[in-house]
């Protein structure tokens, strides 16, 4: 349901204020009319839109900057299509939804949020359940990623893929998120200048954390447990690695930490 007050209200502040535009609230019930892909189409950059109970619409696309947050419960399932939510804006807010449904399929990287080519996306505070990719940045500057918790379904390797995948980005963080049983728990390559704090990654059938190509990062205070292998850090420079845990990682590259042609790291 279209909050009316709110859009009442913009519209008397923009006649009193000339060219001032103003962010408007709208309100989304899952199964209601109009959709939340007619929200997304009819709300201005700014906005935010709130929505509540279960949205079942395929891929929905975010094509300008607004600010999504899920109440009471709310889910916006994929149904297996494609990707769930595809966002290619910059000032993208995802917080507080369960995602799920992206479609497993071994020819497309289809995740539960994907972001391409954007600045400032900030993915909080969701539930990621069984997504083939969960969260995945192609081309991302300035991501945030946290307080997600992220949860694989214990299958084969080439039914599950990465639960945080980052591609070509730079400056990102991700912090304070719970990882479990996918492929790779965060996954990095030629990623820059990037930070991976105080996360727990467990239960993956390769590595809880694996760079490639990827330089100048940091990963600080996290904990992996109980995956093929801890941490593998390969072809890399300038890479600071302090007060992690490596427990039980007993797969069938058992290390704690694998350190693979990289220089200059602490």
């Amino acid at each position: 349901m279209i909050d009316l007050r709110s859009i009442a209200f913009l519209l008397l502040l923009q006649i009193g204020a000339g060219n001032a535009s103003f962010a408007a609230s709208w309100h989304h019930h899952g199964g209601g009319s109009p959709s939340l892909k007619e929200v997304l189409a009819n709300a201005a950059p700014g906005d935010t839109i709130h929505v509540h109970g279960e949205v079942h619409e395929g891929t929905i696309t975010v094509e300008k900057p607004v600010v999504l947050i899920g109440h009471d419960g709310a889910v916006i399932d994929g149904d297996e299509q494609g990707e769930v939510l595809l966002i290619k804006a910059d000032d993208v807010t995802i917080d507080g939804f369960t995602i799920r449904g992206s479609k497993i399929s071994n020819l497309e990287d289809n995740a539960g949020i994907k972001a391409s080519e954007c600045r400032n996306t900030i993915v909080r505070n969701n539930f990621m359940d069984g997504c083939f990719f969960a969260i995945y940045l192609s081309g991302s500057k300035g991501a945030v990623v946290e307080r997600n918790t992220i949860v694989g379904h214990n299958v084969r390797d080439d039914q599950m893929a990465n639960g945080i995948h980052l591609w070509k980005c730079n400056s990102a963080t991700i912090r304070n998120n719970t990882v479990r049983n996918h492929r790779d728990g965060i996954y990095f390559e030629f990623v820059t200048d990037s930070h991976i704090l105080d996360n727990i990654s467990t239960g993956h059938i390769r590595y809880g954390l694996h760079f490639m190509f990827s330089h100048r990062n940091e990963y600080i205070g996290n904990l992996f447990r109980d995956n093929g292998a801890g941490v593998a850090v390969m072809y890399s420079h300038h890479m600071i690695m302090r007060h992690n845990r490596f427990e039980s990682n007993r797969g069938a590259s058992a290390y704690g930490l694998l350190l693979k042609e990289i220089n200059d790291g602490k």
